[in-house]
């Protein structure tokens, strides 16, 4: 009968437990309001450092699989799994970029569809964050040619950088830039 008790005992205390940390791990998502703000903050130190013609959707549909989830880790050693996790969350469906850029921002978008293309366009996927907003992973995408714009063209140079970035003292500063692919046609 002891015995009997003190594992109901256990049970409880052990469910109290998981309850109160995935509690704890819910509350600790950040509202969506702090979510933009520190995503507009983040495309601002990127879009310093790029030239002024950026592709009018975020990049998508990448299908970060357990490979790329251990490349990221690999490369990325202070990279948590819960930046990772909102990464292939956000990385689903395109987004209109501008719905995510700080308003100071007045740069031309690239959209093929609209007649508006140039010979280089860079284009950037959503950004993802831990839940304490204090590191952020994005993946930019350089892409120079005819054949970013129309895939009959054979004539394109594209290369994919993820970009590792933490908060420190209120300010979003780029810790490590990693190249994950590069395509050429014609191939050299």
């Amino acid at each position: 009968m002891l015995t009997k008790r003190i594992i109901l005992l256990t049970t409880v205390v052990v469910l109290v437990g998981i309850s109160i940390f995935v509690f704890s791990w819910f509350k600790s998502l950040p509202d969506p309001t702090l979510r933009l703000e520190a995503e507009r903050s983040v495309y601002a130190v990127l879009l310093a450092k790029q030239p002024p013609y950026f592709a009018e959707y975020t990049l998508s549909g990448h299908d970060c699989t357990s490979k790329c989830v251990q490349y990221l880790l690999d490369v990325f050693p202070k990279l948590k799994r819960q930046t990772i996790i909102d990464y292939q969350a956000n990385d689903r469906q395109p987004y209109a970029l501008k719905d995510y850029l700080p308003s100071t921002i007045n740069n031309e978008f690239v959209n093929p569809n609209k007649n508006k293309q140039y010979g280089q366009q860079i284009s950037f996927s959503r950004i993802a964050f831990d839940p304490f907003l204090t590191q952020a992973l994005v993946l930019v995408e350089d892409c120079r040619g005819d054949g970013c714009f129309d895939s009959s063209i054979n004539s394109m140079y594209s290369i994919g950088t993820y970009i590792f970035l933490q908060k420190w003292n209120d300010e979003w500063i780029i810790q490590q830039e990693e190249p994950s692919y590069l395509i050429e046609r014609p191939s050299p």
